[in-house]
């Protein structure tokens, strides 16, 4: 599960915690083997995918982003994590990474 949501987000698997088969979560397939990597994968690739357009329609409407205003099909992963990654450049027009 770690492995898909880095891959589908672009960072590196040890930034992801994943859990499963923990009480207070909501029910899921039974973990076994490739049951549950065939139920579980592609919910956690969407969910990847949801998060990157958020993220996406956040820095294009937040007047301080470098990605301000920008059109959303011109919004790469990359920009995204740049403007993620690196905040403090939000704070000084100076220090903005270059897109």
């Amino acid at each position: 599960m770690a492995q898909t949501a880095a891959d589908a987000l672009g960072i590196d698997p040890t930034l992801v915690e994943a859990k499963l088969g923990d009480s207070p979560l909501p029910k899921a397939p039974v973990s076994g083997g490739s049951q549950s990597t065939a139920s579980i994968e592609p919910a956690i690739k969407d969910a990847a995918m949801q998060a990157i357009l958020q993220l996406a329609q956040v820095a294009i409407d937040d007047p301080q982003s470098p990605l301000h205003g920008a059109a959303a099909a011109d919004i790469t992963l990359d920009k995204i994590m740049k403007v993620v990654i690196f905040p403090h450049s939000l704070l000084d027009k100076s220090n903005r990474p270059a897109f």
